[in-house]
C-alpha cells in the first residue's frame, strides 16, 4: 500500500509539472498577444494622463470672476472627461458646493484657477474604457491560459488513474468468471500492487484449475476402483445363489467377502484421506504399543488373504519378542494395513511376501516387500511421493494406499520409503520414539510441498 500511495503521489507531482509546462509553452505562444495588450494599456494610461494634463495647464491659466464661471468651467471639464467625473468649486473661505458622494476608486484632484478665485475639486476614474477594455482581454487570456495547462494536468492525471482502474476493473471481471473459467489470464506488467494481483490472480487460477481438474479425475478413478470389486461381488454372489453344492457355494462366498472386504478397505482409505486433506493437523493418542504383537495379528490376516491369491507369507523378523513403542496405535494400525494390503493387491503370483522389524534407542524401523513385475520404480510413482500426491493408475484407478501412509507417518513426525528393485517392492517406515503423554494436535505436521497441493 505504502508503494501504491507513493506512486499516486508521484503521479499528482507529475501532473502539476506537465500542466506547469504546459502554462508556460501557452504563455510563450500567446506572448505576442500579451505584449499587445499590455502596450495598449500603457497607450491608454498615457493618453489619459497627457488629458488631465491639458486640463489642469488650462485651468491654471483661466481667470475666475465668480462662482457661475467656475462652475460653467466645471461643466466643461465633466464634458471633456466623460462620465464617472465630478467638478466642485470651493471659493477660499468656504465649503464646496458638490455634495455627491466622490465614486469608489476615483482619482481626486484640487486644480487652482489663475485668479486665485477658488479652488476646483475634480474627481476622474482611475481608468478608462480603453484603459478597462485591455486590462480585461489581458486578464481574459491569462484565465484562458491557466484553465488550458490545469485541464492538460488533470487530464493526464485521469488518464493514468482510469489505466489502473481499467486494470482492476480486469481482475474483478476475471473472478466473476470462475470457477466457469480458470483459463483466463492477466497481463501481470510492472512491480507495483496491482500487478501483484494480478500475478496473484493467474497462480490461483492455474492451481484452482489443475485442481478441479484433478478432483474431476479423482472422481472418475474412484468410481473405477469401486466399480470393478463391486461387480465382483455381484457375481460372486449371484454364482452363490445358483450353486447347489455347500462346498462350491462356501467357497463363492468367501470371495463375495473378500470382495466386500477390499470395497471397505477402500471406503477407509477414501474416508481417511478426505479426514487427512481437511486438517492441518493429526489429533495423536501416544501410548505404548506392542508393535511385534500388532505385526503378528495383522500378518496372520494378510497370510489369508495372500492364500487366496496365490501368495506365499514368509516368516515375519523381529515380532517374536515384546517390542513397546511410544506412539499413536490406531495410526501405527492404518499405516502397516495399507502397507500389507497394498503389496497382498500389486504383487505376482507365487510370489513371497515379507515382514521385518527392527529398532534403535530412538527408531522404529518397519519394512514390508513383496514381488513386482517392474524391474525398477516408475517415474509416475517417484514423481507422486515427490510431490505429496495421489497418482492415477494405469488401469484406471486411482492410487490412495501409499498416499494415506506417506501422510500417516509423516504426521508421526517419521519417514516413509518406497522403491522398486530388480523386481522386489519395499516400503520402509521409519519412526522416532514420540514424547509421552503428547496431546492431541502436537505431532508433527507434514512438510510443506512445493506446489502446496494434497500428499500422496
Amino acid at each position: 500500500m505504502s508503494s501504491l500511495l507513493f506512486r499516486f503521489i508521484l503521479l499528482v507531482l507529475v501532473a502539476a509539472l506537465a500542466a506547469t509546462g504546459s502554462f508556460l509553452l501557452a504563455y510563450a505562444a500567446a506572448t505576442p498577444w500579451l505584449d499587445n495588450q499590455r502596450l495598449a494599456l500603457a497607450e491608454a494610461g498615457m493618453n489619459w494622463q497627457h488629458r488631465l494634463q491639458t486640463l489642469e495647464e488650462r485651468v491654471a491659466t483661466r481667470r475666475i470672476g465668480n462662482e457661475e464661471e467656475a462652475l460653467a468651467l466645471g461643466r466643461q471639464i465633466e464634458r471633456e472627461l466623460g462620465e464617472g467625473t465630478q467638478v466642485c468649486a470651493q471659493p477660499f473661505g468656504t465649503p464646496p458646493r458638490c455634495t455627491a458622494q466622490t465614486p469608489h476608486g476615483n482619482k481626486r484632484m484640487r486644480w487652482l484657477p489663475a485668479d486665485q478665485w477658488g479652488t476646483l475639486h475634480v474627481s476622474v476614474p482611475a481608468q478608462t474604457e480603453a484603459m478597462a477594455g485591455a486590462l480585461a482581454r489581458y486578464n481574459r487570456t491569462l484565465a484562458i491560459l491557466f484553465l488550458f495547462s490545469a485541464g492538460v494536468g488533470v487530464t493526464l492525471l485521469l488518464w493514468v488513474m482510469r489505466r489502473q482502474i481499467s486494470r482492476l476493473d480486469a481482475v474483478r471481471h476475471a473472478l466473476s468468471r470462475l470457477p466457469a473459467d480458470f483459463e483466463t489470464r492477466l497481463p501481470a506488467g510492472g512491480r507495483d500492487e496491482v500487478a501483484e494481483l494480478e500475478r496473484s490472480f493467474n497462480r490461483m487460477a492455474e492451481l484452482s484449475g489443475e485442481l478441479f481438474a484433478e478432483r474431476a479425475q479423482m472422481s472418475a478413478a474412484l468410481a473405477h476402483d469401486l466399480r470393478s470389486p463391486l461387480t465382483s461381488l455381484l457375481l460372486y454372489l449371484e454364482l452363490a445363489e445358483g450353486e447347489d453344492e455347500p462346498a462350491s457355494r462356501a467357497e463363492f462366498l468367501v470371495l463375495a467377502r473378500n470382495k466386500g472386504a477390499e470395497i471397505a478397505r477402500l471406503a477407509t482409505q477414501l474416508q481417511d484421506f478426505g479426514a487427512m486433506t481437511a486438517e492441518s493437523h493429526l489429533t495423536t493418542r501416544v501410548e505404548t504399543v506392542d508393535v511385534a504383537a500388532l505385526c503378528r495379528t495383522l500378518w496372520a490376516q494378510t497370510t489369508q488373504d495372500a492364500a487366496l491369491r496365490g501368495l506365499v507369507c514368509a516368516p515375519p523378523v523381529g515380532v517374536d519378542a515384546s517390542l513397546g513403542w511410544p506412539t499413536d496405535p490406531l495410526l501405527l494400525e492404518r499405516v502397516l494395513a495399507n502397507l500389507l494390503a497394498n503389496a497382498v493387491k500389486y504383487s505376482t503370483a507365487g510370489g513371497t511376501l515379507r515382514l521385518s522389524v527392527s529398532h534403535a534407542p530412538q527408531q522404529l524401523t518397519i519394512q514390508v516387500g513383496n514381488p513386482t513385475a517392474l524391474e525398477r520404480t516408475p517415474d509416475p510413482i517417484l514423481a507422486a511421493l515427490a510431490e505429496g500426491r495421489p497418482v492415477r493408475k494405469e488401469s484406471g484407478g486411482y492410487g490412495l494406499g501409499l498416499n494415506l501412509v506417506a501422510r500417516l507417518v509423516g504426521r508421526l513426525g517419521g519417514h516413509f520409503d518406497f522403491s522398486i528393485e530388480h523386481g522386489q517392492c519395499s516400503a520402509t517406515v521409519r519412526l522416532p520414539r514420540l514424547p509421552a503423554g503428547m496431546r492431541a494436535g502436537d505431532a508433527p505436521p507434514l512438510p510443506e510441498h512445493p506446489r502446496g497441493r494434497d500428499c500422496l
